[in-house]
């Protein structure tokens, strides 16, 4: 409707213009005025209608272009432009439309320098501009062609969904229409004040079309060449004989240019795009090959690219920069060759130079000039690649290139932001570890071990814990016993220093004088600033780091490690039986003997991570892509005091952060039955959404249905696995406190089939609901949830899907789409890590 209201207030004021300026004329005649007869007054109610409606409608502000066009197309009428002759005319026509072009961004990637794009589609647009005038003193077809020219590039606007230019071009179809439609100014009244002011803005949008969709610029380009053409052909037979000649020998001297260059980028296009599709990971050292293997890969590929940049950078091929499009893709060629033979050789240099093994740890201890020598090679090469992006970036738009050297220049785009990202990230990580290694200060670490056959939204129940001190590189000491000792202390009471909506939540479960309650918020540095907090009170130490660890993180250790002996079990721990040793096996051996049963995981831990320190991560390229994968996997959890140290593990998702950006799926189930029956729980979800456009909101209707089956066996289980531990439960029920959070509104749950009561309290941004579930031994609960709401308008739909760590991985299936089909994602299988999704939501 505001763009139907924006047409119709254009068509008004030009017919109140047009009659203004038509009264205007009358009177003036009868009064015998000087000045009684404007120079084609359509020209001037069209400049003055539209100009008055983009104002009114905020169009100047947003389109600032027509702004300009208004200038240039009143300057246009000036007595001294009109008598000053085609050349002189055109000429300044042709700063008028650069002008143009530079406000809006909108040149054509011709030779990939800005000046001399801005100057060659200012050309072409000129030629546009010229064109309408000579239309327009050709008659009614001069109208015929400016009504049609403004109504496709409205269409061709809309098409391509730039709600901007659309609305400017209806209000300058709609001016022209209320021109047409006043009878004083009908055929021939264009004048140049109009032609020029349409000519520009027509073919300003048309090129800002062109210069940001690939599909717009082919036959924009077509158009405009088109338009140069008939211009031409409309001049006088003189004129049209010397600018066709001028335009010929143009065209035969770009053509002895293009030769050398043409056949050289036909030569180096193909293997230029494959040398690039193989260099993927060009400072990605592979752990199984060795630094030697890298750096031989290394070395053909610099090479390749050198021998492709010399053969583009001869002084013949260099000649096709000076031929439009052409030198677009000669730019592009060299300079993409040449950033990537320096990039190839930058990274043979940090692989030949510096040691990237020497900061792993020797005798339990990291080098700490090892570290600095490392930061020192990883910034030149992020010199080298900001230069390369800087040098690429301002080859502007690639549409124009030949489609293999475009894909290749892309793909080498893509590779410098990732090896950028990865460069950025491990740089800051040597300064961080330098930090924390404690070579300015011994630095202390408080190390939780999670049980997650007792289930808790970080991952588990903490029993045991350690404390370890580095000190110039090296760990100084180190401890681990249990966590009970914390709430032995009666005589010591703990204070809750914790977020408001934490304590609103979780202060029900006595977290200040329970510690295994610590963590029941999904959020791992919210958890982890409590952990710090309540072992400060409880030792008067403040801690530098927590790091917190599961039995499946161990499994993960023992890769680097091999296997270990622990003395209270009798075969030695691999990565195979860790999990169901520490998880279950160590209950059934250990049934009567409480003392070993408390300690057994805290012993565990120990002797992985003495094991870890002495030769564990004696190799940091084989032990990187472990960690890596245990921290995305929310296996191996840290956080710091220190900002910088929060900000890289973030960066590099060990955080534990609850990331959301948009809808969710965050499910927790913690066990409240005092057992280890989440040994035996199994957790599927389905989430089917529905999005859609609402005024200025994303409208969403989702259905949430999580299954949770307990599969514990019902015989040969200690009580202390399978309970029962509180009255009410007989032996294997599982009871748990669930709950899930989201952004939208819950319109019905059930518990199968039957109401399901839910409690609602804010917590991290959005609303936590929660309820008691009891999932009896063998059997299976259903829980659906129905929701809806709006969420802020943004260009696509995100879901954010959060996996708690749970013995059993998690089983999702996963439906969203948008309205009319435009958007549809699937996903199906077990969730490992959190996902994040994007899709566009269909209007």
């Amino acid at each position: 409707m505001a763009d139907v209201g924006l047409l119709g207030l254009a068509v008004a004021l030009t017919l109140v213009a047009g009659l203004g300026i038509a009264g205007y004329e009358e009177f003036a005649e009868r009064r015998g005025w000087r000045w009684r007869n404007l120079h084609r007054p359509g020209g001037v109610a069209l400049l003055l209608a539209a100009g008055l409606t983009a104002a009114l409608a905020g169009l100047v502000r947003g389109n600032l272009f027509v702004g300009v066009a208004l200038v240039v197309a009143a300057l246009s009428s000036l007595a001294v432009l009109r008598r000053s002759g085609r050349f002189l005319s055109f000429l300044m026509l042709w700063v008028g439309a650069i002008a143009v072009v530079f406000v809006l961004d909108a040149e054509v990637a011709a030779f990939g320098v800005r000046a001399a794009d801005v100057a060659f589609t200012a050309l072409l647009l000129a030629a546009v501009c010229s064109l309408l005038r000579e239309f327009d003193a050709a008659g009614a077809y001069g109208w015929a062609t400016a009504l049609g020219a403004a109504g496709a590039m409205t269409a061709m606007c809309y098409a391509l969904d730039r709600s901007g230019d659309a609305r400017l071009g209806l209000l300058v179809t709609g001016a022209v229409f209320g021109v047409i439609s006043v009878v004083p100014f009908g055929a021939g009244m264009l004048g140049r004040t109009g032609a020029r002011f349409l000519g520009l803005v027509i073919g300003g949008m048309a090129f800002r079309a062109a210069a940001g969709s690939p599909g717009a610029a082919i036959p924009v380009l077509g158009v405009a060449l088109i338009a140069a053409a008939l211009y031409v052909a409309f001049l006088p037979a003189p004129n049209r004989r010397r600018v066709a000649l001028s335009l010929g020998a143009v065209a035969i001297l770009f053509g002895v240019l293009a030769v050398p260059a043409t056949l050289a980028l036909l030569d180096v296009a193909r293997p230029m795009s494959q040398t690039v599709a193989t260099s993927r990971g060009l400072v990605r050292v592979d752990p199984r090959g060795g630094l030697e293997t890298a750096s031989a890969r290394l070395g053909p590929l610099q090479q390749a690219f050198t021998h492709y940049a010399r053969r583009l950078e001869s002084r013949s091929v260099q000649l096709g920069r000076y031929v439009p499009v052409l030198g677009a893709n000669l730019r592009a060629a060299t300079v993409a060759t040449r950033a990537a033979a320096n990039l190839a050789g930058s990274a043979r240099g940090l692989l030949s130079n510096v040691s990237v093994r020497s900061v792993s740890p020797r005798n339990g201890a990291v080098d700490r000039q090892a570290l600095r020598n490392l930061n020192g090679g990883l910034q030149t090469v992020q010199e080298v690649i900001a230069e390369s992006q800087q040098r690429i970036a301002a080859g502007g738009n690639l549409d124009l290139l030949l489609p293999q050297l475009r894909s290749g220049v892309r793909d080498l785009q893509r590779q410098l932001d990732s090896v950028e990202g990865r460069v950025t990230t491990t740089i800051e990580g040597t300064a961080v570890a330098e930090r924390l290694l404690g070579f300015d200060r011994p630095r202390l670490f408080f190390v939780a071990m999670q049980n997650n056959a007792e289930s808790r939204a970080t991952g588990g129940y903490i029993a045991n814990y350690g404390i370890v001190t580095m000190d110039n590189g090296r760990v100084a000491s180190r401890t681990f016993t249990r966590t009970s000792e914390f709430d032995e202390a009666r005589d010591r009471p703990r204070l809750l220093n914790a977020p408001r909506d934490f304590r609103r939540r979780y202060s029900q479960f006595d977290v200040d004088r329970n510690w295994t309650n610590v963590n029941l918020s999904p959020d791992y540095p919210t958890v982890a600033r409590i952990m710090a907090d309540q072992y400060r009170q409880f030792s008067g130490q403040a801690v530098d780091g927590v790091i917190t660890l599961d039995p499946v993180a161990l499994a993960g250790l023992l890769k680097l490690t091999g296997p270990v002996r622990v003395p209270s079990w009798p075969v030695p721990l691999t990565e195979r039986n860790i999990v169901e040793v520490t998880l279950h096996d160590e209950y059934v051996a250990f049934e009567n003997n409480s003392a070993a049963r408390l300690d057994f995981l805290g012993d565990v831990a120990e002797v992985v991570f003495d094991r870890l320190i002495s030769q564990g991560l004696n190799d940091v390229l084989v032990a990187a892509p472990v960690i890596d994968n245990l921290a995305s996997t929310r296996r191996l959890q840290m956080w710091s005091p220190d900002a910088a140290a929060r900000g890289f593990f973030a960066k590099t998702g060990s955080d534990g952060a609850l990331k959301r950006t948009g809808d969710a799926v965050v499910v927790t189930t913690q066990n409240a039955a005092g057992n280890k029956a989440d040994y035996f729980l199994e957790r599927k979800f389905s989430y089917d959404s529905l999005v859609a456009h609402r005024d200025s909101s994303l409208a969403v209707q989702s259905t949430l249905t999580v299954q949770l089956t307990n599969r514990a066996p019902v015989r040969g289980q200690p009580r202390y696995v399978v309970g029962p531990a509180f009255p009410g439960l007989k032996a294997g029920d599982n009871r748990l406190y669930f709950s899930f959070y989201s952004p939208l509104e819950v319109t019905e749950a059930t518990i199968d089939g039957q109401k399901l009561d839910l409690s609602a309290a804010p917590e991290l941004g959005v609303t936590a609901r929660s309820a008691f579930v009891v999932v009896p031994v063998s059997g299976t609960r259903t829980i659906q949830i129905k929701l809806a709401g709006l969420l802020p308008e943004r260009a696509s739909y995100r879901l954010d899907v959060f996996q708690q760590p749970t013995v059993v991985p998690d089983a999702l299936d996963l439906r969203v789409r948008g309205a009319g089909q435009k958007g549809r994602f699937v996903f199906s299988g077990p969730v490992v890590q959190d996902l994040h999704l994007s899709l566009p939501a269909g209007r």
